[in-house]
């Protein structure tokens, strides 16, 4: 039996509801519900990316860090998006 998304809940991240409905069934048998702590660290900078969040009730800060040491806030993402773009663009690495 194929994997159908209507056939189970909605997924709640938007970015992979709104696949067509193959592409989603292609995707499913690798996605995993993983817990977050807060303030866990997913990408750490210029460190390989291995697996990619679609985040579906957090919202994950994308922070860089400043020459002085401290950090300031570029991005977040939340249920509409994907986190680790660069993997989408060909790259494995991300800077912040």
């Amino acid at each position: 039996m194929s994997l159908n998304k209507n056939l189970f809940q909605q997924p709640p991240n938007k970015l992979l509801a709104a696949l067509p409905d193959s592409d989603y069934q292609h995707l499913f048998p690798y996605l995993k519900l993983v817990p977050l702590q807060v303030q866990q660290i997913l990408y750490e900078a210029a460190e390989p990316i291995t697996q990619v969040y679609f985040p579906d009730n957090a919202v994950v800060s994308i922070v860089t860090t400043m020459e002085d040491g401290s950090t300031a806030e570029v991005g977040i993402v939340s249920n509409e998006g994907m986190v680790g773009i660069p993997v989408i663009l060909g790259d494995n690495t991300t800077t912040t």
